[in-house]
């Protein structure tokens, strides 16, 4: 049995918690300890209510004017959220290494942890990543533009990076580590595991990587049903946002039925649309058994939702409120399969894009064509895949051989030492 800690560091999606939870799951049946440490122990302890695991408080440095930034690459997220002033960067590394001195992990997997990555390198742990793709950027440097329509050019982009550098290298001359040759150096972890598909990476440059497929936690949920009516199926997934009772007015039509998930919703405003063709919750549904009738899908662009309708085929209509959101809302607009409509543009363009879903079939089509592609998903052998990789990376720290379980896991070729370019095309588990 090995000693686990899963590390989720900065967003604010409950799909990092779900992620982590089912692969913990995974792992945990085969005899292993799982513990985490969050960004929010809150939604955590309520998601994990079910599970035996220790919830810890994950070191995180909030600034709200970084919130109000025009972040062009991720050099300038990592600078916003701890790498710098230094005595604050030095401060957080010092309370993960408490927290590893606590938890006593044989292997950290991060989720969005940066500092999680440095701190467990500096500590002497083996640490993963198994991220979605946008917090794990294209090994080169620099890091691409988030935004390249506005011409930011490479120069300034290294020299974010380099900025930033000069305090991890300042750290690491205080704790006598060799220093690293770039951010890049910095963030490489033992393995990268991308729990995406291609085509909705985050960065489409990507030349090569470790894509093993989508984990949800579809287990979970509140039982709903939709109306036995003709009517067209409409599933919502929003945050509450200034534009939300107008998405809601344009949905509250007699031709649809719609079930809608708006976590923070005003009473007030649930009560004034919910009815017996528009179910209104708080908390998430269970969604294997309204999928397979859902016509359109509507959210804010979150990873693992957007990820679980293009598996099924559904078209969606994204409202992006971050970052993060907007580039998977760039991705479904470029093949085709949805709407992406900016948040500050629901009143001009929602009802529109809505209505372009019941004159023009070329959405659907194409997601239902997508969707064939990895028609052979299966969750279970991707989470066997990841649980594998885990092990194998575990097992060779003790010089001992590793054998996968499946065909579909990853070759070990791709660990450490072997071909990385094996992964450059779309891998063996996803067909």
């Amino acid at each position: 049995m090995s000693n686990i800690l899963f590390a989720w560091e900065l967003g604010g999606n409950i799909g990092h918690l779900a992620k982590q939870l089912m692969i913990a799951r995974s792992l945990q049946q085969r005899g292993h300890c799982c513990s985490f440490a969050v960004r929010d122990v809150t939604t955590a302890t309520t998601l994990f209510a079910a599970d035996n695991f220790e919830i810890n408080q994950a070191p995180f440095y909030f600034d709200p004017a970084g919130e109000s930034q025009l972040l062009t690459s991720y050099a300038e997220i990592l600078s916003v959220n701890g790498f710098e002033p230094f005595e604050i960067f030095q401060h957080l590394v010092e309370e993960w290494h408490a927290l590893f001195d606590h938890t006593s992990p044989d292997v950290v997997i991060t989720e969005f942890s940066p500092i999680a990555v440095l701190a467990a390198k500096l500590h002497g742990k083996s640490v993963l990543r198994i991220d979605n793709g946008f917090g794990s950027p294209p090994d080169q440097q620099p890091f691409p533009s988030f935004r390249p329509w506005l011409g930011i050019s490479s120069e300034q982009v290294l020299a974010s990076e380099m900025k930033l550098l000069e305090n991890i290298n300042q750290l690491c001359g205080h704790l006598r580590h060799s220093p690293f040759k770039s951010l890049q150096d910095m963030l490489s972890t033992e393995v990268d595991l991308l729990t995406t598909v291609p085509e909705l990476d985050h960065y489409p440059v990507r030349n090569a990587g470790m894509y093993v497929g989508p984990v949800f936690n579809l287990s979970d949920g509140i039982k709903v049903e939709w109306s036995q009516s003709d009517r067209s199926r409409i599933f919502v997934y929003l945050r509450d946002f200034d534009g939300l009772e107008f998405v809601l007015k344009t949905l509250n039509d007699p031709s649809l039925d719609v079930i809608a998930v708006l976590p923070g919703i005003d009473e007030n405003l649930s009560v004034r649309y919910a009815g017996e063709f528009f179910q209104i919750f708080k908390e998430p549904v269970f969604l294997p058994d309204i999928m397979p009738q859902t016509d359109i899908a509507i959210t804010n662009g979150g990873h693992g939702l957007a990820s679980l309708f293009m598996l099924r085929g559904i078209p969606m209509i994204v409202i992006p409120q971050i970052l993060e959101q907007l580039m998977t809302a760039n991705n479904i607009e470029r093949l085709g399969i949805g709407i992406s409509v900016n948040h500050d543009q629901v009143l001009k363009s929602f009802a529109q894009a809505l209505a372009r879903f019941f004159i023009d079939d070329s959405f659907r089509e194409k997601a239902i064509k997508l969707s064939l592609k990895y028609a052979d998903y299966d969750q279970n052998l991707v989470l066997e895949n990841i649980s594998d990789t885990i092990e194998g990376v575990m097992r060779r720290k003790y010089n001992t051989s590793l054998t996968f379980k499946n065909s579909w896991s990853l070759p070990y070729d791709c660990l450490p030492g072997g071909e990385a370019t094996l992964m450059k095309s779309v891998p063996t588990v996803l067909h």
